[in-house]
This record gives structure tokens, C-alpha cells and sequence, in this order.
């Protein structure tokens, strides 16, 4: 067995080099994330030049998850929302119970 001349200095630096690796992995991340939210707001964009349109029917806790959601965040300003079209309240209730108020996609 090799006896370790300094185990408290070895531990030092292997908790230096960890809390190094997890920054790297952090940062790593984040750009990752912001490259996707890129992306997901160019496909959405290049759906809409087709003419797909996201309608986004219910104002439910999904709607503020999204709005906070940081990779769909770049995508959440393409989605129109039922709300605010200029819709009459009928066709807007029939637009909310044809799709089940959000839970049904077409």
C-alpha cells in the first residue's frame, strides 16, 4: 500500500476539479438549451410560412409553464393565442369545445 504524503491537499484538489466539471456541464448546458430554443423558434416560424398556425386554446397552468419555460420561451411568441384573435365569443367557446379547452390536438 502507498502511504499519500498529503491526502488533504489530493481531496482539495479533487473537489476543485469536480466543482470545475460542474460549471463546464452547467455552461455546456445552457448553451445547448439556448441553441434548441433557436431552433424550435425557426421550425415554428418555418411551419407558419406554410401556412401551419399553432393556436394555443387554454390560459390553464400550462400556458404560464410555457411562457417560463426557457427552451420554449423563443417559440411562445410565434403560438397565437385563442384569446386574443379576433374571434367572436361563440366561435371562440366553439373552438375551446371542439378541442376540449386544450386537450385535444388536431
Amino acid at each position: 500500500m502507498v502511504e499519500v504524503a498529503d491526502p488533504a491537499g489530493i481531496i482539495n484538489s479533487l473537489q476543485a476539479r469536480i466543482r470545475q466539471l460542474e460549471w463546464q456541464i452547467k455552461a455546456q448546458h445552457e448553451r445547448q438549451a439556448e441553441a434548441l430554443a433557436g431552433a424550435v423558434g425557426d421550425t415554428i416560424r418555418r411551419l407558419r410560412m406554410h401556412g401551419v398556425i399553432l393556436l394555443q386554446v387554454s390560459n390553464g397552468p400550462m400556458h404560464r409553464e410555457l411562457a417560463e419555460n426557457k427552451i420554449l420561451s423563443a417559440a411562445y411568441d410565434e403560438v397565437w393565442k385563442l384569446d386574443d384573435a379576433p374571434l367572436g365569443h361563440d366561435i371562440k367557446t366553439a373552438i375551446r369545445v371542439a378541442a376540449k379547452n386544450g386537450m385535444c390536438r388536431w
